[in-house]
């Protein structure tokens, strides 16, 4: 469902058909996409009502990304063991180039203190390729430092000794997994999406805010898939061939709120999304008591990409689109919005 869902609604999802060097074990990671995939439509209404209409239209969904956000932490000869969430790109990459994914672009962003890099799979282009990003926590203010130390000084590394082994074993490509290790370590992988640390204090995550709303929004999600990414050249609807009929269509026709700012880049790639959507979030306050709050989670880009100057088709990204995108989840905090109300374990809370 996720790297070729391609396929009409009543009709089962077209297979992707890989050449014999792919990885052995790509399924693995498959298995774990598709269970981020559904776990996100469910998450982002937007998105789900795109591939309702998509579908309805005769058309295919194809995701030309997804997003992840870390931290970025440099070690220092003080510290007594390496903390796996300070790790930044490469505590994430670790679960992909085992698989086939290839690190094929990296890219800076000095207003924002944030690096990246996007990784592909090279035996496919219909697998989405993968951007992960990282805030350098050491351009940030000594303060809010500090804060972010504290946050991760819990952190766990979600895979264990056995999940690592299997890892390797993947990695060699020399035969495939059992289905009890698949199993094991599709669902050791699908630990790694999502908050590796205890849930932060809610004025830490307000005094982050103020600095870097990315900061706050990691702070609070984690290691969760921030967003996926409608591929429009693999859309194939006859009458929203481009992402400006798609956009138009989708706000005017289905009611679906855009980013502000609209379509941003070059003919290479143009890029947008839709709003980020609102969640109830767990936080603690000044008596280590949980409180729920407002606070943004995700939304849906959209990606058309063209011929970069070699003339093929350009594959990378824009370091030049990606601040109003990383934007897009800002949330504006108000004295209104502060909340005192103590959790109630029977409300839907999203950890």
């Amino acid at each position: 469902m996720f790297s070729t869902l391609t396929s009409k609604v009543s009709q089962p999802a077209v297979k992707t058909v890989l050449s014999t060097n792919t990885c052995k074990n790509y399924n693995v990671l498959k298995q774990v996409t598709d269970e981020l995939w559904k776990e996100y439509l469910i998450r982002v209404p937007y998105a789900r009502k795109y591939v309702d209409i998509n579908y309805t239209l005769g058309g295919n969904v194809v995701n030309d990304h997804i997003a992840l956000r870390t931290f970025h932490i440099e070690p220092t000869n003080s510290s007594k063991k390496n903390n796996v969430a300070w790790g930044g790109v490469k505590s994430l990459a670790r679960v992909l180039k085992p698989f086939g994914y290839k690190d094929k672009g990296d890219y800076l962003f000095k207003d924002t203190h944030l690096y990246a890099q996007h990784f592909e799979f090279p035996e496919d282009q219909d697998v989405p390729k993968i951007f992960i990003s990282q805030l350098e926590v050491q351009k940030l203010s000594k303060k809010n430092q500090k804060i972010i130390k504290e946050i991760l000084i819990d952190a766990k590394d979600p895979l264990d000794r056995d999940a690592l082994r299997l890892l390797d074993i993947v990695e060699r490509n020399q035969s495939e997994l059992k289905d009890l290790e698949k199993k094991y370590l599709s669902q050791s992988l699908l630990n790694v999406f999502k908050r590796q640390w205890s849930i932060p204090y809610e004025k830490d995550v307000l005094e982050l805010n103020k600095e870097s709303q990315y900061a706050a929004w990691t702070a609070i999600h984690g290691w969760s898939v921030n967003h996926f990414t409608a591929y429009i050249n693999r859309q194939n609807i006859s009458k929203l061939k481009t992402i400006e009929d798609t956009i138009d269509y989708l706000e005017k026709e289905c009611k679906i709120p855009m980013k502000k700012g609209g379509i941003v880049g070059p003919q290479k790639l143009r890029q947008t999304a839709t709003a980020a959507v609102t969640e109830k979030v767990l936080l603690r306050d000044e008596n280590n008591e949980l409180v729920e709050r407002d606070w943004s989670y995700a939304y849906y880009e959209f990606a058309q990409r063209g011929k970069g100057e070699n003339g093929e088709l350009f594959n990378g990204f824009l370091a030049g689109n990606t601040p109003s995108l990383f934007a897009n989840t800002t949330f504006s905090v108000t004295n209104a919005e502060q909340t005192n109300n103590k959790h109630n374990s029977q409300a839907e809370i999203v950890m």
